[in-house]
């Protein structure tokens, strides 16, 4: 257990909660399970219909909450909970996920270590209803492969970098000066806020340390594909329509709603949303009238999938939901990152498999694209 030190600073842990009262003892208890001290528990009960009322009377003084009248959503209950805080620092941790026991004591030794930072976020893992891991569904941020400007930092968010938001720890006075979470926004809340803190100029930062077990259940927001296209689309459309937005990030609207699309296709085939997988695959392809950047689009196709559902099935889908020689990379870009998973798991003959399907795939798009440009022209790529 790591001592209270006049140096160490508070850290008020807000947990937001709807009907959650399966998960949320758990939750609690991996918060009281950390090595650093000190730290303030806040539960804000989002209008919950269940037992959860009786669980938090339970606690006693080991936490504070609030019950909010209705349900209003994360943000608004986010907010309400960094409003009675009385930490220099904040972190979120939604009431059915899990955090590591060193998920403080990293995160705060960073921004020690580095005055300058106002944020810091660390890897995470996916859990099933059971608390077992997922299979391929850890993420280790690499610090030497982030951005190292403001501008980068900018950059990247837009185009559809996102943490998850029990993976962050930030200093109190910078969700302050931003307003916090946008009350107005169904999905993809924490994303507009990430993009407004680095607008008003803050810093990022990341450790490469497992912080956080996310747990994947039917209740999740993330499966409820049309709420989950509606915040996005609301998302961005805030971010585009602030007079302050710089003309650098305005000029990559068509591209940046393109990548984010493609994240919401990612998160329809996870989902097991095969319809509103192609409508996001359509959409983003349509941000486009010429398909110079195809090769980045088949990329993207691919990476904007988590790790544990990448499968021939997406790729598949993916490939027929296009035509031509995007259609091709798509599923030789889809069979190299299969083949490279499964050669690094040291599965050789699988690994093999895959790196044969992906090398037959290039020859194939050369032979589409050739014929191609003698039936229709110079361009290469359509759909539907």
């Amino acid at each position: 257990m790591t001592p209270s030190t006049p140096s160490a600073p508070l850290v008020s842990v807000v947990i937001p909660t709807y009907n959650s009262a399966r998960w949320l003892p758990l939750a609690l208890e991996s918060v009281w399970a950390q090595t650093y001290r000190p730290f303030e528990v806040i539960v804000i009960d989002d209008g919950s219909t269940d037992d959860t009322l009786d669980i938090l009377e339970g606690y006693g003084a080991r936490l504070r909450f609030m019950r909010l009248g209705e349900n209003r959503g994360p943000s608004a209950a986010r907010n309400a909970g960094v409003q009675i805080a009385r930490g220099e620092c904040i972190a979120f941790l939604d009431a059915d996920d899990l955090w590591f026991p060193t998920m403080l004591t990293a995160t705060v030794q960073y921004l020690q270590a580095n005055p300058g930072v106002d944020l810091v976020f660390g890897g995470w893992g996916r859990i099933d209803m059971n608390g077992r891991l997922l299979p391929l569904s850890k993420f280790r941020p690499d610090f030497r492969k982030m951005p190292s400007t403001q501008q980068q930092w900018v950059e990247q968010m837009l185009r559809g970098t996102m943490f998850p938001v029990g993976s962050f720890v930030l200093r109190t006075h910078c969700f302050g000066c931003c307003s916090g979470f946008n009350d107005d926004l169904a999905g993809w809340e924490d994303w507009e806020l990430f993009v407004r803190l680095l607008l008003h100029g803050h810093t990022f930062g990341c450790i490469s340390e497992l912080i956080v077990q996310f747990r994947r259940h039917p209740g999740n927001s993330t499966v409820n594909i049309p709420r989950m296209r509606e915040g996005f689309l609301a998302a961005l459309n805030s971010i585009f329509g602030r007079a302050d937005l710089p003309e650098t990030y305005a000029t990559q609207k068509s591209y940046i709603y393109c990548r984010n699309w493609l994240g919401l296709a990612g998160l329809a085939f996870e989902a097991g949303d095969t319809a509103s997988m192609r409508d996001a695959l359509r959409e983003a392809l349509n941000q486009f009238s010429t398909a110079p950047l195809s090769h980045e689009m088949a990329e993207s196709c691919v990476s904007n999938v988590p790790p544990a559902q990448l499968s021939r099935t997406f790729i598949e889908v993916a490939a027929k939901s296009f035509r031509g020689v995007l259609a091709h990379k798509i599923r030789g870009y889809g069979y190299q990152v299969c083949a490279r998973r499964c050669l690094e798991n040291r599965q050789w003959i699988q690994g093999t498999k895959w790196a044969l399907m992906s090398f037959w795939q290039w020859p194939a798009g050369i032979a589409s694209a050739m014929a191609h440009r003698l039936v229709r022209g110079s361009r290469s790529v359509w759909w539907n």
